[in-house]
């Protein structure tokens, strides 16, 4: 229910600090490669469709679960974070 350290503080400060927003930035990308990296794997090895490029993937994946983690604690439920797994497995991380 705390939800994601990073994603909370990027929501209160990245009006009031350019160089923290920018800092944020730069975790982002590079909590992004690892899964870019994994997804391209999962491509190369046809385990995963290949319509989308990895780090598109990595981007709307890391969207969507913050966005998930924002929405399980204004609605105090675990529902957002479940459908977020059960839709991302049963496409992105579908067969291909």
């Amino acid at each position: 229910m705390r939800g994601c350290l990073i994603g909370d503080f990027s929501l209160e400060v990245v009006q009031e600090s350019e160089p923290l927003r920018q800092h944020l930035v730069a975790m982002y990308r590079e909590w992004l490669q690892p899964f870019s990296d994994c997804i391209a794997e999962a491509q190369a090895a046809g385990e995963i469709d290949s319509t989308f490029a990895p780090r598109d993937l990595a981007e709307f994946l890391l969207a969507s679960w913050e966005g998930a983690i924002l929405r399980m604690k204004v609605e105090r439920s675990g529902e957002p974070l479940r459908r977020f797994k059960d839709i991302a497995f049963a496409t992105v991380f579908g067969p291909p």
